[in-house]
C-alpha cells in the first residue's frame, strides 16, 4: 500500500471510475477501498484531484460497484480529518440517496457514513441542509437491522442535540418509534432512542406523542431495568412528563415509584438528580407524595431489617 499511494497510482485507479467496463470500475474500486482501510492513506485519497470520480458511482448504476464505493466513502468518513473533502464533493446528498437503496450493504455503510459525519459538530448543518433527517426517520420506521437502526439512532443523536430536529421526528411519528425502541434488544439503539426522546422534550408535542405512544409503561419500564446507560435520560423525560398532573398517577400505577427511588442514589450525578427530580413533580400531587414517602420509609425499614438480619 506504501509503494501504491507513494508511487502515485491513486489519481490512475480514481481516472479508471471513468470507464464503462464494469469489470474494471469494480476491481478499481475494491483497490480504492482496501486502500481506504488503512488509517494513513485516507488523507492522501480525498486530496486526490480526481477523487469525485468515485462520488458518481455512489448513485448505483452498477449495484456491485456502489456497495463497494459507498463502502469506500464509509471507510474515508471514519477519519475527520477527511470530512472537509467528502463534504465539499458533495457526497452528503448522495449518501441520503442511498438510504432509500434496496441493498441492505448500502444501506448499512451509507447510515454508517452519516454517524461518522454527524459525530462532527461541524457537518450538522450541512447534514440538515441535505435532509438527513427525514431520510432517516422514514428509514427508522423500515428497518429492523441493529447495526443499521444504531446508525441512524446514533445520527438523529447528533443532529438532534439541541432539539433541532424535535419538530420533524413529531410530525414524521418518529416519536412512537423510538419509543418502542426503548426496549430492542441492541443496547445501543436503546441508548441513542432515550437520548433522542429527552433532547426532544423541549417541543411541547413530543411530550404529547411521548403519552400517545403508551411511553409512560415503556419509560418506567426502562427506568427498572438493569441498563443504566439509558437511566439518566429516560428519567429525564419522565421529569418533564411528571410536571403534566395528567401524566402523574399513570407514572405512579406503572410502578415507577421504587425503581426511583433506587435511582435517586445512583451512582450517576445525573441519574440520582432526574430522579430526585421526578420524585418532586409526583409529590406536588398531595395523595401521590403521601404514597412516595410511605414507599421510602418502607424502603428505610427494609433495610434495618436487612442490617439486623446480618448482625
Amino acid at each position: 500500500q506504501i509503494a501504491v499511494v507513494g508511487r502515485g497510482a491513486l489519481e490512475h485507479l480514481f481516472s479508471l471510475l471513468t470507464l464503462y467496463d464494469e469489470n474494471i470500475l469494480y476491481q478499481a474500486t475494491r483497490a480504492l477501498a482496501s486502500l481506504a482501510l488503512n488509517n494513513s492513506n485516507k488523507l492522501a485519497m480525498v486530496r486526490t484531484c480526481n477523487f469525485n470520480t468515485i462520488v458518481g458511482l455512489l448513485g448505483g448504476s452498477v449495484p456491485e460497484v456502489q456497495d463497494v464505493a459507498v463502502g469506500t466513502i464509509a471507510y474515508l468518513s471514519m477519519k475527520d480529518e477527511c470530512h472537509e473533502f467528502l463534504l465539499r464533493d458533495g457526497v452528503v446528498s448522495q449518501l441520503v440517496s442511498c438510504l432509500a437503496s434496496e441493498s441492505l450493504v448500502v444501506v448499512r455503510n451509507s447510515s454508517g457514513a452519516l454517524s461518522n459525519l454527524a459525530d462532527n459538530e461541524c457537518n450538522k448543518d450541512a447534514l440538515i441542509q441535505a435532509d438527513c433527517a427525514p431520510a432517516l426517520i422514514t428509514l427508522l420506521k423500515n428497518v429492523e437491522e441493529a447495526d443499521i437502526l444504531t446508525n441512524v439512532t446514533s445520527t438523529l443523536t447528533s443532529l438532534n442535540l439541541d432539539g433541532s430536529i424535535a419538530q420533524q421526528l413529531c410530525e414524521q411519528d418518529a416519536i412512537r418509534i423510538l419509543v418502542n425502541l426503548l426496549s430492542h434488544a441492541s443496547a445501543f439503539v436503546r441508548h441513542f432512542s432515550a437520548v433522542i426522546l429527552n433532547n426532544s422534550c423541549d417541543y411541547q408535542p413530543t411530550v404529547s406523542a411521548i403519552v400517545t405512544a403508551d411511553g409512560i409503561e415503556k419509560l418506567v419500564a426502562a427506568v427498572t431495568s438493569q441498563d443504566t446507560a439509558i437511566h439518566s435520560d429516560v428519567t429525564g423525560v419522565l421529569a418533564i412528563l411528571a410536571l403534566v398532573e395528567a401524566n402523574r398517577t399513570p407514572i405512579v400505577s406503572a410502578g415507577a415509584v421504587p425503581g426511583l427511588l433506587t435511582l435517586e442514589e445512583s451512582d450517576d450525578e445525573d441519574t440520582a438528580y432526574n430522579a430526585k427530580l421526578v420524585l418532586q413533580h409526583l409529590a406536588l400531587s398531595g395523595e401521590i407524595g403521601e404514597t412516595i414517602e410511605l414507599a421510602r420509609k418502607r424502603r428505610e425499614k427494609e433495610r434495618e431489617e436487612e442490617d439486623v438480619s446480618e448482625w
